[in-house]
């Protein structure tokens, strides 16, 4: 899973190093370019937890940001 985030982080940041201004935002854009690169090519590793983990705490924060919405 460790390696599969490096991967992530790489593709990121080769994403910064190709924009023509590097800021987070270009960042976070290739941060998500390269999740969904790695959730496409998911059958070719072997235990591939990290998308499965990255979805379910996107899922939690949504959850979390609705209950106090709700509460309120």
């Amino acid at each position: 899973m460790v390696n599969i985030f490096f991967i992530n982080i790489i593709i990121a940041l080769i994403w910064v190093g190709l924009s023509s201004h590097p800021s987070i935002d270009s960042f976070l854009i290739g941060y998500i370019m390269g999740f969904i690169l790695i959730l496409l090519l998911n059958p070719l590793f072997e235990e591939n937890h990290y998308t499965r983990r990255v979805l379910s705490f996107i899922k939690f924060i949504v959850l979390f940001i609705w209950v106090v919405i709700k509460s309120t």
